[in-house]
Formats: structure tokens, sequence, C-alpha cells
């Protein structure tokens, strides 16, 4: 029997632009270049904010078997965007989907597993070294993180 082909699915954060209300979701222009590299033979695609239910429905519709929820806005930032991640990863953890969580992602999954998140300071518009297997610089947008982990100038909490 052949092995059923990943079909990622990745959500979006919300922008709304100035002068005018229609929000819109969005992600990095560096998604796909960066998706091709690490995952040549996973098809992907981005989930519109739709809510708890359509999202789900949109997710079995289009065969998504996997996720990525993606960074941006501060969790409670866009409700439409928090309630569609929420229910996606039920849905997920039900199906037992794999998911990867980055940066906001990362905050949603682990509000859900009951780990919280507090505010830290310095995470806005600047690069960060990473250093560890790999080491490397890397954008930060957000103004909290997970409880219990140290953020260069904040302590654990």
């Amino acid at each position: 029997m052949a092995e059923r082909r990943q079909k990622i699915g990745l959500t979006m954060r919300v922008v709304e632009t100035q002068g005018y209300f229609e929000p819109r979701d969005a992600v990095a222009q560096d998604w796909p270049r960066f998706l091709r590299a690490a995952l040549p033979r996973a098809d992907w695609m981005f989930l519109p904010n739709l809510g708890a239910d359509h999202s789900l429905t949109y997710c079995e519709r289009w065969g998504v078997n996997a996720l990525i929820l993606t960074g941006g806005e501060d969790i409670g930032t866009s409700t439409l965007r928090d309630e569609t991640e929420r229910a996606l990863l039920a849905w997920a953890r039900d199906r037992d989907l794999p998911v990867i969580g980055i940066c906001r992602g990362m905050q949603m999954m682990a509000e859900l597993a009951g780990t919280g998140h507090r505010p830290v300071t310095g995470h806005i518009r600047e690069r960060h070294m990473l250093t560890g297997e790999i080491a490397r610089k890397v954008n930060s947008y957000h103004k909290s993180g997970l409880s219990g982990c140290n953020y260069y100038n904040n302590k654990p909490s």
C-alpha cells in the first residue's frame, strides 16, 4: 500500500490595513521558499482564519493531515485566529496528526497543554542569536513567551 502523501496546512496571521476595515490573512513571503527546501516531498497550503467549525471542514475537504502553526501577532490579538488555531489543535490531537508550532504557534500549543505564557520585553522588532546545535540569528516580534523559560533579559517565572 502506498504511503499517504503529507499535506500540511499552515495557519496565517490576521493583518488589518490602516485606513479601512478589511482584515486579511497573511504569512511572511519566505514560507514557500523554506517549505520547498525543508519539505520537498510534502504538499502544503495556507489555511484561512475561518473560525472553529469552518476551519475543520476546510481542512477535511482538502485532506490536510499535518499542521504548522506559524508566528505572528500575540495570542489574544485576533480572536478569530485564536479560535481557529485552538480548534485546529484539538482536531489534530483527536486524529493524532503531527503539529509544529513556530513562535506564536508554540505558545498556542503550550497554552493548550496547560503551560502559561507571560510578558517579555526586548522582543519587538529584534534579532536574537540562537545557540546550540544550530546557531543563527532569528527575528523576534512578540510581547510574550512561555512561562518558565529564560528570555535573555527576563528571569524565569
